[in-house]
Parts: C-alpha cells; sequence; structure tokens
C-alpha cells in the first residue's frame, strides 16, 4: 500500500471546526490546552471524529467539570487518581466527547506515556483556528516520536517497549 499524501489531508470537517472554535473560547488559556491522540492522528489522515482529546496543564478534572457545565453535557470521571474526565455532550445534532487529561510532566513526557506514535502527536488547540481552517495547523504538530511518518506509512508502532 502507497503513503497517503498528508499534503493533500489535514483539513478539518466543519463540525470538528466548530467544535474546536466552541471548546477554545471556553476553555481558560493558562490551561495550554493541546489536541492529542486520535483526533491529531484523524485530523491528518483526513477522517471525521467525534471525540476530542485534550491534555491540559492543572486539574483537568476541575476543567472538565467546567466545559460540561457551559456546554450542557454530562461530566464522566475516568480516572480520578491521574485526572482525567470526559465530557459528552450534542453538538450540531451529534455525540461528542472531549476527553481531558492533566498533562504528566511536560508535554514531551505526557506525549512519551502514550500507547502508540501515531496517538503520541499533539497541536496546541488555538493552532486549529488559523485562516480558512486549512491545514497550516499542520506546522504546529509536535511529534517527537514520528507518528505523522508511521500515519502516512500507515504502521503502528509502540512509543516504548
Amino acid at each position: 500500500m502507497g503513503a497517503l499524501p498528508l499534503l493533500a489531508l489535514g483539513h478539518l470537517d466543519s463540525s470538528a471546526r466548530s467544535l474546536v472554535q466552541r471548546v477554545h473560547s471556553l476553555l481558560p488559556q493558562e490551561e495550554q490546552p493541546y489536541a492529542v491522540g486520535g483526533f491529531v492522528r484523524d485530523a491528518l489522515l483526513g477522517r471525521p471524529s467525534h471525540d476530542l482529546d485534550l491534555t491540559v496543564q492543572g486539574n483537568a478534572l476541575l476543567v472538565a467539570r467546567r466545559l460540561a457545565d457551559a456546554l450542557k453535557g454530562a461530566f464522566i470521571p475516568l480516572d480520578e487518581q491521574h485526572q482525567v474526565a470526559r465530557v459528552a455532550f450534542q453538538h450540531e445534532g451529534s455525540p461528542w466527547h472531549v476527553d481531558l487529561a492533566s498533562m504528566q510532566g511536560d508535554l514531551l513526557q505526557d506525549l512519551a506515556r502514550r500507547d502508540f506514535t501515531v496517538d503520541a502527536m499533539a497541536v496546541p488547540l488555538g493552532a486549529f483556528l488559523g485562516p480558512d481552517w486549512g491545514p497550516d495547523w499542520v506546522a504546529h504538530i509536535i511529534d517527537p516520536f514520528c507518528g505523522r511518518q508511521d500515519s502516512e506509512r500507515r504502521l503502528i508502532r509502540q512509543v516504548s517497549p
């Protein structure tokens, strides 16, 4: 199977674009939200998604509760010890999940704890708000484990043994 032409991809669909804009406007920027994991991978590959994974500075449980209240959604604690929560809600008539996790160490350390290289990429959430919602956000990908290259090759590798 040939490599995917990633330059032609990287566009978010309209529902994902409006969701990112909505969530970004509700999150305090001091939380330094980064889109991570499957959302970044799927956006790179041009796949639609209804799950936005975020890592934030500070207490993700508190951020998730505030976000759930603002979105009139459900707050679901997934792992209180490690400060991971889900916000489930409707956006433009479709169910969405925003999973929030407290950043573990700095961003590189946080990405290093993820399972696969294709899920160990991050993009500052605000980068998705660029002009015309085009692929400009791709230039902001933080990819210390070559997940983008692995996505292009359709290769699944562990971040670490």
